[in-house]
């Protein structure tokens, strides 16, 4: 009688962490609270843990986290519906307004940057007739349109920025600064990437920023929701 083999066990990820590898991160890593949140896949071991004081290099003991982190996430069973979020290789290159009142024409400069088109500071300035006031969207959208671009006003919502990012469009967006800042006054900023809880912006005066989702709604919606989208013809 001829016997059937049996079937080759399988091995996941998962049972490789379990079994072989974490021993071994759990007994080579250190606890390092100063380090805490500045790795995505750094987890704090207590110091009572065994052999808490690591036989490893610090740059060996980045490897294994990252090495952890990694089998970690291949083992999760993800819906078939889940999607990761794509970063934006593509993005307007960050300069600072020069003045208190460009900040409007700052982000313009950025965008126009992005396809190609730089221009300075003040001769944006002269084309949208800024003044210490600032400039407003409809001044923005024509000196935009006059480039050669196309350029629009809305009243947008966070689901059309979110549409518009995943397009590598990237709004200008009018906020009031007074619950994020302290300021009662309107201001220009260019949205980069909408999370589940914040949002990253690109803001002329501070930079590159986080802001909780919560927050930058109410102070969007202050400014009536108005979103610049500029894009090539």
């Amino acid at each position: 009688m001829r016997m059937t083999p049996l079937p080759r066990p399988t091995v996941s990820s998962w049972s490789i962490f379990r079994i072989v590898f974490a021993p071994v991160f759990l007994g080579c890593c250190r606890f390092q609270p100063e380090r805490f949140g500045q790795h995505p896949f750094y987890f704090p071991i207590p110091k009572s843990a065994p052999l808490a004081k690591s036989v490893l290099s610090p740059s060996m003991q980045n490897w294994a986290m990252w090495l952890a982190g990694r089998l970690f996430l291949k083992s999760l069973k993800l819906p078939k519906n889940f999607t990761r979020a794509k970063r934006n290789k593509l993005k307007p290159p960050f300069h600072k307004q020069e003045t208190p009142h460009t900040c409007a024409i700052a982000c313009l400069r950025m965008i126009l940057e992005m396809h190609g088109l730089p221009i300075a500071e003040d001769t944006l300035s002269e084309r949208c007739g800024t003044t210490v006031y600032g400039t407003s969207a409809d001044d923005l959208v024509k000196a935009a349109s006059n480039l050669g671009l196309q350029a629009r006003k809305e009243y947008a919502t966070l689901d059309d920025i979110r549409n518009y990012l995943s397009k590598n469009i990237f709004p200008i967006l009018f906020i009031n600064l007074l619950v994020i800042d302290g300021y009662n006054s309107t201001h220009a900023v260019i949205a980069e990437e909408v999370a589940e809880k914040e949002i990253k912006i690109s803001d002329p005066r501070r930079g590159e920023r986080m802001i909780d989702l919560e927050l930058f709604q109410y102070s969007w919606q202050r400014a009536k929701n108005i979103a610049i989208i500029v894009q090539k013809s």
